[in-house]
């Protein structure tokens, strides 16, 4: 059975042992972290960011990137958790670097996502013009005029709708704990 501590409002923790000389004689607490981040309309991007906080509080970049691809580890052993006074604190410090990896991210997706939308707009802009030059050559003058109010008000919604489509929203949950230890 696997060792694990439960809380009502904080789920599972479970604990590893795992044979991997790379890591050897390290330990601390493998944290998940799902970052969604949507404009609520047409965009919606998800990373899983994973952090390895060491017993000693320290963030380890190397241990984290290398649990990106579970499979590279094969060898589990179940182990035992430690005091969850100190699983409370590693999740802090976890958290905390999820954060700092999480706007990392967010804002390399904004400024695509920012880039793309300026694309559209220009692209709108583009067929608003011809579509203004042929409503110009319309002869008939109250129709013309019509055309081209209804023309400014379609274009007046689409940019109210592209800078809707702008604003992003992030949403970072932790999905799993584990304490590991390396042997």
């Amino acid at each position: 059975m696997i060792d694990n501590k439960k809380s009502k409002k904080e789920g599972y923790v479970s604990a590893f042992e795992i044979n991997d000389n790379r890591f050897a004689g390290k330990s601390g607490l493998l944290s998940y972290w799902k970052l969604n981040i949507t404009n609520n309309f047409n965009y919606n991007y998800t990373e899983l960011i994973s952090i390895f906080i060491e017993d000693t509080e320290r963030f380890n970049r190397r241990i984290s990137k290398a649990f990106a691809d579970i499979s590279d580890f094969n060898n589990f052993n179940l182990g035992v958790l430690p005091d969850y006074s100190q699983i409370k604190c590693l999740e802090e410090s976890a958290k905390k670097e999820a954060e700092k990896e999480a706007e990392d991210i967010f804002l390399s997706e904004k400024l695509d996502w920012t880039d793309k939308l300026k694309q559209q707009k220009s692209q709108l802009e583009e067929y608003f013009k011809q579509k203004r030059e042929a409503v110009e050559n319309i002869k008939v003058e109250n129709i013309k005029k019509g055309k081209l109010s209804n023309l400014a008000s379609d274009y007046d919604l689409e940019l109210e709708q592209l800078k809707e489509k702008e604003e992003l929203f992030p949403k970072l949950d932790c999905v799993q704990l584990a304490y590991v230890e390396f042997k």
